[in-house]
């Protein structure tokens, strides 16, 4: 076994302890929505990260292995899907005003600035504590938050343009204007 497995194996439980804070908050932020005609989203997925992809991660960005989950920030994974593009937005305010004062949380708007292959998502990281008692343990956590046909478009293309490597011109031309 490499140092990387050895590190992912030993903070595994803490990882699944992360992912059921994070799915719980995320179920309460949808649980306090007062006007469910004013935002409408739902929890669709969450994962930890898998040893594998953090691997490639590892490779593609060239991090030591003791670094490597320090270094991840996506660990923890959710989605939420939303009606329409207002809707994200709210979602996503209501996640900020629920995370802890001191949570880091930053955004990548792929919404208003879809990425190079016309990938449309507002992502959300922060890091959530999944300590216990006294002993604090913050992991990465990334919530994906996008519309249904956003989520719709990602699931159409993931294998056809998003895994690919180069794209040729005019396909990646027309992906950033769908």
């Amino acid at each position: 076994m490499s140092v990387l497995s050895d590190l992912y194996h030993g903070k595994l439980a803490d990882l699944h302890r992360a992912m059921d804070r994070l799915v719980s908050l995320l179920r309460e932020v949808e649980g306090r929505i007062e006007d469910k005609a004013l935002v409408r989203a739902r929890l669709s997925d969450y994962r930890v990260k898998s040893l594998e992809s953090i691997e490639r991660k590892a490779l593609r960005r060239q991090w030591r292995d003791e670094d490597a989950l320090a270094e991840c920030p996506d660990l923890i994974g959710a989605r939420v899907m939303c009606n329409n593009v207002e809707d994200v937005y709210r979602f996503a305010e209501l996640l900020r005003e629920r995370l802890p004062w001191d949570s880091a949380f930053s955004i990548q708007d792929y919404i208003k600035a879809p990425n190079e292959r016309g990938y449309r998502a507002l992502h959300i990281n922060f890091m959530l504590d999944a300590g216990h008692g006294l002993a604090p343990d913050r992991v990465a956590c990334e919530v994906q938050i996008r519309t249904r046909l956003q989520d719709a478009w990602s699931e159409l293309t993931h294998g056809d343009i998003y895994k690919q490597g180069q794209l040729p011109d005019d396909l990646r031309e027309q992906t950033v204007h769908l």
